[in-house]
């Protein structure tokens, strides 16, 4: 029974019989061609998304709130085994500056780039290779190109990536392109991120659209607001006469005052007015301000971000700040799940390629990986390790030590090169001193030995260095 199990199995290896697209909803947002699928520009939409952040200021603070976590998260290359230099070499081509051999768009900008996806659901590069002079294979940079006029492109069996289309300059006589104006990027050239992976992993999703939605609504609110507010501003005057005649003809002198002036009215009773002002207090106006105020909340909700509404709240009595570090909390970890689907595109379309064209198809690859983003993770790891480093009696074991200290310099912003050597050299000097006081000293490569020397050493990195 097992072995015809495994017959089977050996006969489907590699075989896909289902669909990654919803055929029931085709053709109408996709062009179905005879071996591949390709997406229409969301143009109008990431015209739309550009003009909101230009305009609305808690729209745009959405945006930074999801966005600024990952720009700023430390990163880690994580050494695989059976290493042949790849890593140092990933290392040197990715964080080095184009003036020391790395790549032209620094991988900072391009992580910039990539997680402006949250808005636009896409982000396109193309990677452009370069030799360097030692031979290696590198990249020149990974270019930016504009979402609105790029399509993806997918394998209409598997729904595997296969590039995307461009629109270009139709002046432009280096490329060809089709009769509609696009030039196709390959796979070998994409590098194409896609936002909300957990939802749409074929095309994306914007964390935007709620924002969107609310801005469109939160326009017509104000226009209504604007001319209901046109309209209370210019006082509403009612004239009066003995007949209709005379009635209009104050209205008419009064009408021709503007904004001052004297008028000469005849009044055949002393006892009556000649004009009475309507009240424009503007009652109402207080409601404009409560939808407006629930469409912005809306904006926050939708990306888990309602501590960005604890300032206006408390302004009003209305809220508090005592969830503010539970809803941070939360909102980091969304980010970092999110910044895992950045890891997880930067390590398939980025550097794997790298790896695979220079160390061959076996080659183990790197994995970059974004730290946890928290606000309180330095303390916590620097607590750790101070705790672990006193306590007289440790049973931990070397490996997770060794990754305790990597992190705390991490936290730090620390250089890597730097941290690992000044760790040594603080170790080494730290074995010398307790050698030269006759003090038995933990045994080199141990648990406490490593726990000690690596305590020694972050202390070494955080305090200020003698001259």
């Amino acid at each position: 029974m097992a072995d015809d199990y495994a017959q089977q199995v050996e006969q489907q290896l590699d075989a896909e019989i289902g669909s990654a697209f919803d055929w029931l909803s085709f053709p109408t947002e996709l062009l179905v061609e005879k071996d591949k699928v390709t997406d229409y520009p969301d143009r109008g939409f990431v015209r739309d998304c550009l003009e909101m952040l230009d305009r609305d200021g808690e729209a745009m603070g959405v945006l930074n709130a999801l966005t600024l976590p990952l720009r700023q998260a430390n990163l880690t290359l994580v050494r695989p085994d059976q290493d042949l230099g790849q890593t140092e070499r990933v290392r040197q081509e990715l964080f080095s500056s184009a003036e020391d051999g790395g790549m032209e768009t620094s991988l900072d900008v391009v992580i910039a780039q990539m997680v402006f996806a949250a808005a636009v659901r896409r982000s396109y590069h193309e990677r452009v290779w370069t030799r360097r002079s030692d031979g290696f294979i590198g990249y020149k940079k990974a270019a930016w190109r504009p979402p609105a006029s790029c399509e993806l492109v997918r394998d209409r069996q598997s729904g595997d990536l296969q590039g995307f289309k461009q629109f270009l300059d139709w002046e432009r006589k280096d490329v060809k392109a089709d009769w509609q104006g696009f030039i196709t990027i390959p796979s070998e050239r994409a590098l194409v991120h896609i936002n909300g992976q957990h939802r749409d992993p074929l095309y994306g999703t914007s964390d935007l659209a709620v924002t969107m939605w609310a801005y469109t609504m939160k326009q017509k609110v104000l226009r209504l607001w604007f001319r209901f507010l046109d309209r209370v501003s210019i006082p509403k005057t009612v004239a009066y006469g003995t007949s209709p005649t005379e009635a209009t003809e104050n209205a008419q002198r009064l009408a021709g005052l503007g904004t001052s002036g004297v008028v000469g009215m005849v009044r055949s009773d002393p006892s009556l007015k000649p004009f009475d002002v309507l009240d424009s207090a503007g009652q109402g106006a207080d409601q404009f301000l409560a939808c407006i105020r629930y469409l912005d909340s809306c904006m926050t909700r939708s990306v888990l971000a309602g501590f960005l509404d604890l300032t206006s709240s408390a302004a009003s009595g209305k809220g508090s700040f005592a969830l503010s570090s539970d809803q941070s909390g939360l909102f980091l970890a969304s980010r970092h799940a999110a910044a895992k689907e950045v890891a997880a595109t930067l390590n398939r379309y980025l550097i794997a390629p790298l790896v695979r064209v220079n160390y061959g198809p076996a080659a183990r690859v790197p994995q970059l990986v974004f730290e946890k983003i928290s606000q309180d993770q330095t303390d916590k790891a620097l607590a750790m390790l101070t705790a672990l480093g006193t306590s007289p009696n440790i049973q931990v074991p070397t490996g997770f030590v060794n990754l305790l200290v990597e992190r705390v310099g991490q936290y730090l912003d620390l250089p890597d090169d730097r941290v690992e050597k000044i760790l040594s050299e603080a170790a080494d000097q730290a074995r010398q001193q307790l050698a030269v006081a006759g003090q038995p000293q933990p045994r080199q490569g141990s648990p406490a030995g490593n726990l000690n020397d690596a305590v020694n050493g972050a202390l070494a990195v955080t305090e200020p260095q003698a001259a």
